[in-house]
């Protein structure tokens, strides 16, 4: 099921009438299965810039709720196909191609983020980073690295969301701090906002660059 989500949203195929109803009528097979090897399935389906598609295509069928049950019912909540959890992936796709035709792999960490942006906001509360990831933790058993990474950078919304203060600009010189940026940018332009407090981060990372 989840090689057939990844076919159809990557090239573009439509499955077929009984493959698609099979799916929706037995999508909670996918609990049976082992976890590594979904949560590996389920990160190949980021690469190629058709994520959207594809989680579109997972919460349609059920599969998603049988795999992040609160991010299905988040999705549902929100609006169905109007959530902006799509915005979010839409704009993630957009950058995979784009660091791909640099030579650039994305990180599973900012692409976890991603997906679970919309169910960290609507949380509304400070420190919510750790409490989102721990359910692709707990559903998907993603590896620790990622999910402390991906908590990370959920939680730098708030401190990238203001200018940086002249001698407070520490954050620059952590190892995540470009994933951050650039994570923090897809959520910017998802929403449409101005990016230029991005703008004077990423100065403030090339300034720092030029000192060293």
């Amino acid at each position: 099921m989840m090689r057939a989500i990844k076919f159809s949203s990557r090239l573009g195929f439509k499955i077929e009438r009984k493959t698609a109803a099979a799916m929706r009528r037995y999508h909670a097979c996918i609990r049976n299965a082992a976890l590594p090897r979904v949560c590996e399935e389920v990160f190949r389906l980021f690469p190629y810039g058709r994520s959207r598609e594809a989680f579109r295509l997972m919460w349609d069928c059920g599969m998603l709720g049988d795999l992040l049950p609160e991010l299905s019912a988040h999705i549902k909540s929100s609006g169905g196909e109007g959530s902006a959890v799509w915005k979010y992936l839409s704009v993630l796709d957009k950058y995979e191609i784009m660091m791909a035709s640099k030579g650039y792999e994305v990180s599973n960490a900012l692409r976890a983020a991603v997906l679970m942006t919309g169910l960290f906001k609507a949380e509304k509360k400070d420190g919510q980073g750790r409490k989102v990831m721990q359910l692709m933790l707990q559903s998907l058993k993603i590896p620790k690295a990622v999910y402390f990474t991906a908590s990370l950078l959920l939680e730098s919304s708030r401190r990238l969301s203001a200018p940086p203060v002249k001698g407070k600009g520490r954050f620059v010189y952590n190892r995540d701090f470009l994933d951050a940026l650039d994570y923090n940018r897809i959520v910017f332009r998802a929403e449409g906002r101005d990016e230029s407090v991005l703008n004077a981060w990423s100065d403030l990372y090339e300034e720092k660059g030029k000192k060293e």
